[in-house]
């Protein structure tokens, strides 16, 4: 109790410093200072300074790095290994706060900024962390701006009071830190006329090696379901309009800085870094990966959007894939142009290919079976400053054997209604089977049984699925009759083949009836004379000698083999 109570007299009252001048106002998350802000008494472009500066670095457990290298990834999801950020104002454990900030961190690892290293840093509610100072402004400026040394993943009026508001959580590794914002409301969202809206966004900076990030960039912003712009102290109306929201990056010295945009309604639409303000749904599931490092003539390299450059993609032979990527040039009034490379990929085209302050790519990618493996496509925005700067960003493909797909079924010929049809698969590899029989009726077995109970001709298909995933299907169609009286065969005695018209073929009477007759033929040597695969009642040797002969002759639709001897005369 001792501690609560000496941890709110600090806070009571706290000294803002904006515009280079000093005032005292109510300390943040007082009664009396949200009703100052809402009646926008409080000023822009304010940090608080007192109980803060004077608080002990953050204290926090640096996780450890992975035991393995880890593929980029960019929305992490929060875990065990992240804690909520302890803001300075707001109890633990959840920390709920409006314009708070954290103290100072030092951090376990050297961040390159604009060619300087930055050994620590704030997190600040409003979306944002800062170097040198910790900022409480909720009202965002646009960039460049002379007053302001942060990064900014969406730098707005967030608010993590109310009962529905999700909060912020960090994780500190020996080569990164992750901040993430994780289902944030606005200022004045509680208000019995407003709606509670939720922000999802993450920011990760690291030493410039981790490869949590692609290689070549040190910052990442990444965007879940983002709902609102702006609270009410901004002159939002319902999470909207008033004050924009920026996202981008500040030096702090007026002249250097990277805007990815500024967002004040609801909506999708974007028209680039600069133009009027955006819609923030634009932002939902959106990467951007770019490097804050380079003091090369202060000309940062573009920020990539590309957020199939952190995954590897896993297609079947067949699939169709659409790559998009967007390069954003750090500054007002660049042009960036873009460059491809498939490196060998086959079925690889390009829609679209347009250069600019916003440069944006299409392109579309086949699987073909001459690629399956890994596959490696190159994309690399190049700006016009100077000295021009490059970014680069690697889609990884790996593209996948469809399944050799084979089926069978028995009988294959004479199938009557209600005949149990047994069906077969053969697929090397399959471990899913879904089975159409064409009459309406399915089944997930391997090696189903099946009647049909109406003639026709039914187009069976058969799908299966690999251990891998790819699926494929074949079909085959399969011919119901109707039930007929299958009368045996009876083998002659005696034939005469001396062209009379009569009696001159071996003729077995019924043969007709069924398909596929094997014939053979054989004299009393035991020499094969005649052979037929289907036979049609149809020798009538010319060339034979008088005498008798002896016969095999398969009927495999009666699955029967007669013999015997038949006298040739003439």
């Amino acid at each position: 109790m001792k501690r609560i109570s000496a941890l709110m007299l600090a806070v009571l009252f706290c000294t803002v410093i904006a515009a280079q001048e000093q005032s005292t106002f109510p300390a943040p998350g007082s009664d009396a200072y949200d009703r100052l802000k809402k009646e926008g008494s409080i000023p822009r472009g304010f940090y608080i300074s007192g109980a803060r500066d004077s608080m002990p670095a953050m204290k926090y457990i640096v996780q450890p790095a992975p035991a393995s290298s880890v593929a980029c990834e960019c929305m992490v999801p929060v875990d065990g290994t992240f804690s909520i950020v302890p803001f300075t104002i707001g109890l633990p454990p959840n920390y709920e706060n409006d314009d708070g900030s954290s103290p100072i961190i030092a951090l376990p690892f050297n961040f390159c900024f604009y060619g300087q290293t930055q050994s620590n840093c704030y997190i600040n509610n409003n979306g944002n962390i800062s170097f040198g100072a910790p900022y409480g402004t909720f009202s965002a400026n646009a960039f460049p701006d002379p007053n302001f040394v942060m990064i900014a993943p969406f730098w707005g009026d967030v608010d993590t009071r109310s009962i529905t508001s999700g909060l912020v959580h960090y994780k500190i590794t020996p080569t990164s830190m992750i901040v993430k914002w994780e289902a944030v409301d606005y200022f004045n969202a509680t208000a019995v006329s407003h709606q509670s809206l939720y922000n999802t966004f993450q920011l990760i900076i690291t030493d410039g090696s981790d490869p949590i990030l692609p290689a070549g960039n040190n910052v990442s912003f990444c965007y879940g379901d983002m709902q609102w712009t702006t609270g009410d102290a901004s002159q939002g109306t319902n999470g909207f309009g008033g004050v924009p929201a920026t996202v981008g990056v500040n030096r702090g010295n007026g002249i250097d800085y990277v805007q990815i945009g500024q967002f004040d309604a609801p909506g999708s639409n974007y028209d680039g870094p600069f133009g009027n303000p955006d819609q923030v749904s634009w932002l939902d599931n959106q990467t951007f990966y770019f490097d804050v490092c380079s003091n090369n003539g202060n000309n940062l390299p573009p920020v990539v959007n590309a957020p199939q450059s952190c995954d590897t993609i896993e297609m079947c032979v067949g699939d169709t894939l659409d790559i998009s990527a967007t390069f954003l040039s750090p500054e007002q009034g660049q042009t960036t142009t873009i460059a491809v490379n498939p490196n060998g990929l086959v079925n690889f085209s390009i829609v679209s290919n347009t250069g600019g302050n916003t440069a944006t790519l299409l392109a579309v990618l086949v699987a073909d079976a001459s690629n399956v493996g890994y596959n490696t496509i190159s994309i690399t925005g190049t700006d016009n400053g100077s000295p021009a700067q490059s970014t680069s960003a690697d889609v990884i493909v790996h593209i996948i054997s469809a399944p050799a797909i084979s089926f069978s079924f028995s009988p294959t010929a004479n199938i009557l209604i209600g005949t149990q049809v047994q069906f077969n698969d053969a697929t090397p590899g399959a471990v899913q089977w879904l089975w159409n029989f064409g009459d309406g009726d399915t089944s997930s077995l391997q090696n189903p049984v099946h009647d049909y109970s109406a003639t026709g001709s039914y187009t069976v298909s058969l799908t299966v699925t690999l251990a891998t995933g790819c699926t494929g299907t074949l079909t085959q169609v399969i011919d119901v009759v109707e039930e007929v009286i299958q009368l045996p065969v009876i083998a002659p005695n005696v034939f005469t083949p001396n062209g009379d018209g009569k009696n001159d073929a071996l003729d077995f009477s019924n043969l007709l009836m069924y398909h596929g007759n094997v014939l053979q033929v054989f004299n009393r040597w035991g020499n094969l004379v005649y052979e037929s695969a289907d036979y049609k009642n149809d020798w009538q040797p010319k060339d034979m000698s008088d005498g008798v002969y002896y016969y095999t002759l398969f009927i495999p639709d009666r699955a029967e083999t007669l013999t015997g001897f038949v006298h040739l005369i003439r």
